[in-house]
């Protein structure tokens, strides 16, 4: 499991709407993402990811472009 940090330019952790905007982002790329809502309280700026345990460069790659592409929008 990899867990992803969203933190905003002033240092601050990332409200629930912009997590929200981001986790849609993913998945409309196809990256599925999740939270985990019964262990933190919010503001939930943690995503997770678990990818399979064989996971080549190329699959990677495709998961960090499409954070690239969310965290611009």
């Amino acid at each position: 499991m990899i867990g992803v940090e969203l933190i905003a330019q002033d240092g601050e952790l990332l409200g629930v709407a912009e997590t929200n905007a981001i986790k849609a982002s993913l998945k409309e790329q196809g990256v599925l993402v999740g939270q985990m809502s019964h262990v933190l309280q919010a503001p939930e700026s943690i995503l997770f990811l678990s990818p399979p345990l064989v996971l080549t460069e190329a699959e990677a790659q495709r998961i960090v472009d499409a954070f690239a592409v969310a965290l611009a929008a």
